[in-house]
């Protein structure tokens, strides 16, 4: 691959250019989240952040124009041969026209000289680098809160798969009860295995039924939750009693490590005092977007562009996102846009359509799309 960049650099007569605007470009992503994180406190960082979108977008579109210019030459060749690829590289044959290459190779330091100039900028706005992680081998745990309020259980589903575990818990019929038996409750993490085993548990025939019960608690889960319970209702006051924005919070916090301090951050955030917001947009919801990394952003405000309540199915989604150029790592896209897809969801972000939840559909509530929207004016 060194060797097509270093081609396509003397071909349009811009040699070392390409690689400078790679290596220019990878210090700006260094610094990227830095910047989004410190977006709402000043409108220097809000500029520099719309003129760095600015130029991207302009470099994009030098190289659509390259993808376009060489599907023309390849369409408008009838003898198109091996060796008018260019060596199995198609993209490079559409260099070889003076004129094209002048006019790219004359955006391209354009593109360079701009970003040169943002890049220098950010020392000024007192923006530091963190490195690029791949978020593919991120994949999010959620700790399981037990403390379930039976009362409020809801859905046909549970209460089906309830009385049918129950009933066979509790069966007496000879021989069913002789052996000791184990009965697994499996599934991907939030789809309510915790909720139904805590049902079954407190279900006044298992309680007849056996005279000892133990409910284990793995990782020290109850002091936990006491130690948290003072912090948990502030933020909850905070969200003044709606319950998306609770929802949205609890998306943040399950990210986290749970420990008392990245508790307390969450209470403290600037963002409780923010203003600016539509009316209808809650302060919480700011807090989830600024949580996410960037790829993640993009993801999320994307799916802000479908009339309401529309239904994105997750493999189309995927697809979309591709496209789109937010799946950085393309070798193993597939991989990536699954495990964004299945953030999104666990931070409440996008919700299952309930009815198709097995069918991998979604959609995003309707203020979300209207808080994206304010996003995107920006």
């Amino acid at each position: 691959m060194q060797m097509v960049t270093e081609e396509v650099g003397m071909l349009l007569g811009i040699p070392g250019q390409i690689e400078k605007l790679s290596e220019t470009v990878r210090h700006i992503q260094c610094v990227l989240a830095d910047a989004e994180r410190k977006e709402s406190k000043g409108s220097a960082i809000e500029r520099w952040l719309m003129q760095l979108k600015d130029v991207m977008y302009d470099a994009d579109d030098v190289i659509d124009l390259c993808q376009i210019k060489a599907k023309e030459r390849l369409a408008g060749s009838s003898s198109y041969s091996s060796s008018n690829a260019s060596c199995g590289f198609p993209l490079l044959s559409c260099f070889r026209n003076p004129l094209f290459s002048r006019e790219i190779g004359s955006k391209i330091k354009e593109i360079n000289s701009r970003l040169e100039g943002i890049a220098k900028r950010r020392a000024d706005l007192g923006l530091t680098e963190s490195p690029i992680i791949p978020r593919v081998d991120s994949i999010i745990h959620r700790k399981t809160d037990h403390l379930i309020v039976v009362d409020d259980i809801v859905g046909e589903k549970i209460e089906e798969d309830t009385e049918m575990l129950v009933s066979w818990l509790t069966e007496e019929e000879k021989g069913v009860r002789e052996n000791i038996c184990v009965v697994a409750i499996l599934g991907m993490g939030g789809i309510g295995k915790t909720t139904l085993a805590k049902k079954i548990f407190n279900d006044p025939r298992i309680e007849d039924e056996f005279q000892l019960k133990i409910w284990v608690l793995p990782n020290g889960i109850e002091s936990e939750i006491e130690d948290h319970r003072e912090i948990a209702m502030q933020i909850v006051e905070k969200c003044d009693g709606l319950p998306l924005a609770i929802k949205s919070v609890g998306g943040v916090l399950c990210t986290k490590d749970n420990s008392r301090e990245n508790w307390q951050a969450i209470l403290r955030s600037n963002v409780w005092s923010m203003d600016g917001l539509p009316g209808d947009v809650h302060q919480t919801f700011y807090l989830s977007y600024e949580d996410l990394s960037s790829p993640l952003k993009q993801c999320f405000i994307f799916c802000s562009i479908f009339p309401e309540d529309f239904q994105f199915r997750k493999d189309d989604l995927i697809y979309r996102w591709l496209a789109e150029g937010f799946l950085q790592y393309k070798d193993n896209f597939w991989e990536l846009g699954n495990v964004y897809y299945a953030e999104l969801l666990q931070r409440n972000l996008l919700e299952d359509t309930y009815a198709l939840v097995n069918q991998g559909e979604c959609k995003m509530h309707d203020i979300f799309v209207v808080f994206c929207l304010s996003i995107r004016k920006k």
